[in-house]
């Protein structure tokens, strides 16, 4: 692509995450960068095509000019409109974005201690993958973190491997009222999920269950209180907009999620989130301690449970050597 430039990244986890889906072990991608009007730009392409993004060899088709078919490289195409969107923002400032931090899948007794450690740090929402243990310890887990820190805020993220019955269960144990929401519980219908927010009073938030259209479609009977969005998965920017108008008309929440990106990746999801999201509500984007490396020489501050991020056109500066030198910035 003319005037952008691209380095191969490799992030590698600490531990591996455990999900429905199996388990993440690292996450490969691409940094992009360009200079406009003088100024230089830095990007990322996060892609995790289990969850949803393009391959790796097909997003290096797009950006080698292989290729001019960017239906199916949504994570390529939102990276580059992110290069747009930090060179065109008006009001590009140190943002401070309250956080949810993501719980790694080991033991209880793991899970018990890393809870403590982030608790400490100043964290008081916490989401945890469900749906690959069996029900019955998913939920003691559950229980054990509300009877531990009956404080704490829960979202639950079953990646479709639940059931309404599940759901159901949850309801009836006492850590239901630590539960801000499941995240996509099961592949139903729009009717059927309203109906078991209904029936057991726990909210249901969506990421990959409903599609765009279908969100506005059925925009004025939703079945969820809450829209989980990778933008990673969904491609250009501008094409979002209608849809998050109309989930904030409607007072849905709106919550952006990493895809494991390094710290570059998570600049960008807390700025969407500054622009999009109300301001008291804490964004999927804790995640950079689950990584192994990244792709910057210094980490983002933590303030009171938020991050705390410079403006999209200092990021440049952040990068290691070697990445800068690759993209030439």
């Amino acid at each position: 692509m003319s005037g952008i430039h691209h380095t191969p990244i490799a992030v590698k986890l600490r531990e591996p995450l455990l999900t429905a889906r199996g388990a993440i072990y690292k996450r490969r991608g691409f940094l992009t960068g360009m200079v406009y009007n003088g100024h230089p730009f830095v990007s990322e392409i996060a892609l995790l095509p289990e969850f949803g993004t393009e391959h790796f060899e097909h997003a290096e088709r797009v950006l080698n000019n292989e290729t001019i078919i960017l239906a199916g490289a949504p994570a390529t195409v939102y990276a580059l409109d992110c290069l747009r969107y930090a060179a065109e923002k008006s009001r590009d400032e140190q943002v401070a974005v309250p956080v949810s931090k993501l719980i790694g899948s080991g033991t209880l007794e793991k899970v018990l201690d890393e809870v403590a450690h982030d608790v400490a740090a100043g964290y008081s929402t916490f989401k945890l993958k469900v749906g690959f243990r069996n029900l019955a310890e998913d939920i003691a887990i559950v229980n054990s973190l509300f009877l531990t820190w009956p404080d704490i805020r829960l979202r639950l993220d079953a990646n479709l491997n639940w059931t309404p019955q599940a759901v159901q269960t949850l309801s009836e144990q006492p850590c239901a009222m630590s539960v801000e929401w499941v995240e996509d519980p099961f592949r139903g219908s729009m009717d059927e999920w309203r109906s078991l927010q209904e029936r057991t009073g726990i909210l249901l938030a969506t990421d990959e269950a409903f599609s765009e259209q279908q969100m506005l479609e059925h925009v004025d009977a939703l079945g969820f209180g809450a829209a989980v969005i990778k933008p990673s998965r969904l491609g250009a920017l501008g094409e979002r907009e209608r849809v998050f108008v109309a989930l904030r008309d409607r007072n849905v929440t709106i919550v952006f999620s990493s895809m494991f990106d390094s710290s570059i990746g998570i600049a960008y999801l807390a700025h969407l989130a500054h622009d999009w999201s109300r301001p008291d509500v804490a964004q999927g984007i804790g995640t950079l301690d689950l990584l192994a490396s990244d792709t910057t020489t210094t980490t983002f501050a933590m303030l009171n449970g938020s991050l705390v991020i410079p403006p999209l056109a200092e990021l440049h500066a952040l990068l290691k050597p070697e990445f800068r030198a690759a993209l030439q910035l």
